[in-house]
């Protein structure tokens, strides 16, 4: 996206008088932006939303060509999230919402807060992550219910122990944070799980004593009540506090999905408010979002676009022996291309592959690429070849090194129109902790759902750990655990376990093999994006992880060499020349040429990464500087 959007500026402002070349490492458009099918229903394997409509050059795009609406079958997410079933791990019926409002209105609050949208509100009491942050809201939560449900402490006297319970929490984490300024990676496994101990723990013992003695009193377990489940019938495996925490949870693992971190303790709390969307509803492209790919592709000269031209290595500054130009790109099919300026729009990914050898990685545990995900060693193992040449500044390395790139995939299954009706829902999968019975790679998916009213292909969304582990399985593997994890949560009637149900513990030999089988028989097909390990991409898309910030992002996008290094440069060589015939001024400045190397895509917009119309302004961004800066050398010539 934001290459195409370079050229097209750069073509409609000069056009003809440039000459313009894009390099595809692939054999098509789009990059992170692949609109497919599955069973005859349109989707989108990457990029799927406009993300408010308001001000979106990506909507007008779509709205001018009318590529918003058509009549054929596509991935729509109207009246998405709104009435979900949730089902509960180990229970045939569904969980009575109710229950589970008060963390669900906790969440969207915290994240209200947390994204700067609640006026007159600061953020306080905070281990430097949204996860942090996230937790200490949760706990507070919990040992409130805990109270309120053992009746026997006033509503003063819950407020007075969460104050308590709070300030001792704070100090915890304050404590932590000066930790956290030090040395912010060491921070998530560690530090905070001394915090977890010294103070959530305690929360943690009390409710589950509060509950225990409730239940001992009213000699019966909490209701677990569903539609036309028979009054007193109750289930053993859970209570309020675990379905609420159980909510709370899943909800973040959807956070994960949207922000692309592996945990949300990987998230910077302090700069997530900074991330803004345009106004207006978020909507689905009908004729896929590869349409406006190829509206901008279309007004580009013929033939500016050269495929599977996966560049290999990146000389500037007149480091290349031989050429003239001060840029010249080495592609992996041995073809050379020299530049006076080049607009690099690989991801983040990539960037962070092609300098790890030459910057130095924190030994931090704060997850900030693919690379760092417990699985990518197993995955791939190819050492990462040093890009540039010569290194790109330590400046710009560290905004690199520190900035996160996560893995977020979908996967997409195909239903048999005879399949059980309710696989065609809106669910919600909570999930039970001491559970062993759902693939490891699916244990944090919360949401299945059809593509669209009606639709026979229902989708699921993976991030982080869970997002690369599924890339190393074959389909069958895939199909096989999804129908794993549908019997476990018990999705189509099973006759021969009616008896016990709601016993989770009755299920640890392994969910029943008929229902599963059953329920595998029911995927007619699979399609999954896989971007990690993708050369080309080597992850999703970025967030500002602890120990980075804004500034990173602003970094990242500075061009180089910078206008303040030119003049360095030169006026070193200037004190250095003493031969009379000695190259001129004008031909040593050439040697320090400005922007030769300018940087785009949805990583270097402050406000806008992680979206398609945050990579298409970065290309808009750059394709002006480089516009500028000819008009003013036209002025002065």
């Amino acid at each position: 996206m934001a290459g195409l959007a370079a050229a097209h500026r750069l073509n409609q402002v000069c056009r003809h008088a440039l000459d313009l070349t894009i390099l595809e490492g692939s054999n098509r458009i789009g990059g992170r932006i692949q609109t497919a099918s599955l069973g005859g229903d349109q989707v989108e394997l990457g990029a799927t939303l406009i993300h408010g409509i308001n001000g979106s050059p990506i909507y007008d795009i779509a709205q001018r060509i009318g590529a918003l609406s058509v009549d054929t079958p596509h991935e729509n997410y109207e009246n998405r999230f709104e009435n979900p079933i949730f089902c509960a791990e180990g229970t045939r019926l569904p969980v009575d919402p109710r229950l589970l409002y008060p963390a669900i209105d906790l969440l969207r609050s915290s994240m209200a807060l947390v994204k700067g949208k609640v006026a007159g509100q600061s953020l306080s009491h905070n281990g430097g992550s949204v996860g942090a942050f996230l937790r200490q809201r949760l706990h507070t939560l919990l040992l409130e219910q805990a109270f309120m449900a053992e009746d026997r402490q006033s509503v003063q006297d819950v407020a007075s122990k969460r104050r308590e319970l709070s300030t001792e929490h704070g100090e915890n984490l304050a404590s932590l944070c000066e930790n956290v300024c030090d040395s912010p990676g060491q921070r998530r496994e560690a530090d905070i799980s001394n915090v977890q101990r010294s103070t959530m723990c305690n929360i943690y013992t009390q409710g589950e004593d509060l509950t225990a003695q409730s239940q001992e009193d009213e000699g019966s377990t909490w209701p677990l009540r569903g539609s036309g489940e028979k009054e007193g019938e109750t289930c053993d495996l859970w209570n309020p506090l675990l379905l609420q925490e159980s909510v709370f949870f899943a909800l973040e693992a959807l956070e994960r999905s949207v922000t692309a971190c592996n945990s949300l303790d990987d998230l910077d709390l302090v700069s997530f408010k900074e991330y803004t969307e345009f106004p207006g509803p978020h909507v689905t492209i009908g004729k896929g979002y590869v349409s406006v790919l190829k509206e901008l592709e279309s007004n580009l000269p013929a033939g500016t676009v050269k495929f599977e031209k996966k560049v290999q290595k990146i000389f500037w500054n007149h480091s290349h022996l031989t050429a003239c130009a001060p840029v010249v790109l080495h592609c992996e099919d041995g073809s050379i291309v020299e530049a006076d300026h080049v607009i690099l729009t690989m991801s983040l990914g990539v960037l962070k592959a092609g300098v790890s050898n030459s910057a130095k990685q924190d030994s931090s545990l704060v997850c900030r690429s693919a690379m760092d995900l417990k699985g990518w060693k197993a995955i791939r193992e190819a050492p990462a070849i040093e890009l540039f040449e010569p290194f790109l500044p330590p400046w710009k390395m560290n905004a690199i090194s520190r900035l996160g790139f996560g893995v977020v995939n979908k996967l997409f299954l195909l239903l048999d129109p005879a399949a059980d009706k309710r696989l065609l829902t809106e669910i919600a999968f909570l999930h039970h902790k001491s559970s062993e019975n759902v693939p490891s790679w699916l244990k944090k998916t919360f949401y299945m759902f059809p593509i669209y009213r009606g639709s026979n292909v229902v989708l699921l969304w993976l991030s982080g750990d869970e997002a690369l582990q599924m890339e190393s399985l074959s389909d069958e593997e895939v199909l096989d655990g999804v129908a794993q994890l549908l019997a476990s949560f018990q999705l189509a009637k099973d006759e021969s376990r009616e008896s016990n149900r709601n016993d989770l513990h009755a299920q640890k030999a392994g969910t029943s093999q008929e229902l599963k089988q059953r329920l595998r028989g029911m995927f007619k097909g699979v399609l999954r994006s896989k971007w990690a390990t993708n050369p080309l991409l080597q992850g999703s898309y970025s967030f500002v992880a602890v120990g980075s910030s804004g500034r990173d992002i602003d970094d990242l996008a500075k061009p180089l060499p910078e206008m303040s290094e030119i003049g360095e440069a030169c006026t070193r060589e200037e004190g250095n020349v003493s031969d009379p015939q000695a190259e001129s001024s004008s031909d040593r400045t050439a040697m320090f040429a400005p922007l030769q190397l300018l940087f785009a895509g949805e990583a270097t917009h402050r406000s806008f990464y992680s979206t398609t119309h945050g990579a298409y302004l970065s290309g808009v961004r750059e394709a002006d500087r480089l516009l500028d800066y000819f008009k003013k050398g036209s002025q002065s010539s």
